[in-house]
């Protein structure tokens, strides 16, 4: 149905197309309205009320940021031309104080160039005068369902920076935060990485969080396990294929080097790579172009390389098992992760938060209590498979649960076997070659810490009674909890 047709006097008005049948799936969304011919604007208003919209409608641009101020609407339609400030004027006004906020153009029957000039601007869609209900509704849909496509986004890009950026990432050891301060510094640079450390110690983590913290956070991150391909498949693989390029190949097909074009690039594993296919890389990273396998057009890629290993590339180097010149191209910042029998204090920290998550997963479980024999046993073994093994028990002494409280049964025969012995545990730190005054430290702090354990059980977890009896203020108490993950909850019955 056309929106103008010819009314009394001759003079053209305005269809009201009934709303009989229409899905809305905007309705309820606060519209704003300029326009300074009311045969124009209320006919609009009227249209989308009907509609289930929300609808506002003023006479001027002026009038118009009057009303932006007191809340902003999901969209606004203005006319192009009106006496006073016009319609363009209005976009560059939303574009100033209210980015983001979409903006339709209505413009006269001929006026491309006018319409042209209004995208130029940022309007984000126009209308040429004469045009119908349909159209206008059309118009509102398609903008708002882009508007409701960036939130999402917006939220997914959020939570990405939620799940992977440094601050997820649970530590309190002194060498990974000091770590994390200097990657968050080169974070924003294309420098590559080289990421070091056993197998479950959290690269592929600190992999993600240097890419959400990159300039390069919006664009896509691949990872590569460079262990799980034969050579000729890692070369497809990495590199794309022509058609034809071998039996197989029916199609030609990007490879992750083009896909990770403007991205960033983890290549997991390296110490696996192969010498010929060290050398391929190595030119990829040097001139920044290569070519598919069986093809012959030279294509050039942006990307920044993360690169991890679990063995030490250097001495790969030295034994002539890797490249050096690879080893100094990829490793400009290198991070080597520590262990985590070489950061006991997190182990508790990291409980905590296992024991939160599987809770949840679990259908709302309760957050069960760890036994203090339990933590121990948990604190003193050596997590040969580090935090990727820590989570599997404690995911899986979850699930196998009975109560609200885990015991020292009720975790891995490797785990629970684990009991403390004056001799091991000074023989475990001389391998370390630490001094007898760390030595004393640590178990100085073993002591203080069993003690302020047995303080919190006899006052059932409150801090007053528990601080009283040690002698101690509660603010120093809570310093002292936070320090050895102590969680009043587990103390109380």
């Amino acid at each position: 149905m056309a929106l103008f047709e010819e009314g009394p006097l001759g003079r053209k008005q305005l269809n009201i197309l009934p709303s009989h049948g229409i899905e809305v799936p905007f309705n309820g969304c606060r519209v704003v309205i300029v326009d300074d011919d009311p045969l124009i604007r209320e006919p609009f208003r009227q249209y989308l009320e009907n509609l289930g919209y929300r609808v506002t409608t003023v006479d001027s641009v002026d009038a118009a940021l009057v009303v932006l101020s007191s809340g902003l609407p999901d969209l606004v339609i203005s006319d192009l031309l009106m006496p006073g400030r016009n319609g363009l004027e209005l976009v560059a006004e939303i574009q100033t104080r209210y980015p983001g906020l979409p903006v339709i153009m209505m413009t006269g029957q001929g006026s491309v160039e006018g319409a042209v000039t209004a995208i130029r601007s940022g309007a984000a869609d126009y209308l040429m005068k004469p045009f119908s209900f349909e159209a206008l509704l059309f118009a509102v849909e398609r903008i708002l369902k882009q508007q409701e496509t960036r939130h999402q986004l917006h939220q997914l890009r959020g939570e990405l920076d939620k799940n992977y950026g440094f601050e997820q990432i649970i530590t309190q050891n002194k060498v990974m935060q000091d770590k994390f301060t200097m990657l968050r510094r080169i974070a924003d640079s294309d420098s590559t990485v080289l990421i070091e450390g056993d197998t479950g110690s959290g690269k592929e983590l600190v992999a993600h969080a240097i890419h959400r913290n990159s300039r390069r956070k919006d664009r896509q991150f691949y990872r590569v396990n460079c262990a799980t391909f034969a050579e000729s498949l890692l070369e497809s693989e990495l590199f794309g294929h022509d058609k034809g390029a071998f039996t197989g190949a029916v199609a030609a097909r990007k490879g992750v080097f083009e896909q990770a074009d403007g991205g960033t690039l983890l290549l997991d594993e390296l110490e696996n790579l192969s010498v010929a296919m060290q050398m391929k890389l190595l030119r990829v990273l040097e001139l920044g172009e290569f070519q598919r396998v069986g093809g012959r057009e030279t294509i050039k890629v942006d990307f920044r390389l993360i690169g991890t290993s679990n063995r030490p590339l250097l001495k790969m180097v030295e034994s002539g098992e890797f490249r050096r010149d690879l080893f100094y191209r990829i490793a400009v910042i290198t991070v080597t992760l520590p262990p985590l029998r070489d950061r006991k204090e997190d182990i508790p920290l990291l409980i905590h938060h296992f024991t939160k998550e599987f809770a949840g997963k679990l259908g709302g479980r309760a957050i069960p209590r760890i036994d203090p024999s339990a933590m121990d046993a948990l604190v003193r073994y050596s997590w040969p498979g580090n935090v990727r093994e820590l989570r599997n028990v404690v995911e899986r002494t979850m699930v196998a649960a009975t109560s609200t409280t885990i015991t020292l049964k009720d975790l891995p025969d490797e785990v629970s076997s684990v009991v403390p012995n004056s001799v091991d545990f000074a023989k475990g730190f001389g391998e370390q070659s630490v001094t007898l005054e760390q030595l004393k430290q640590h178990v100085y702090d073993e002591v203080e810490r069993r003690y302020i354990e047995n303080a919190l059980q006899q006052a059932n977890g409150h801090m007053s009674k528990c601080a009283s009896r040690l002698g101690i203020s509660r603010r120093t108490l809570y310093s002292k909890m936070q320090r050895f993950g102590l969680n009043l909850r587990d103390f109380k019955n």
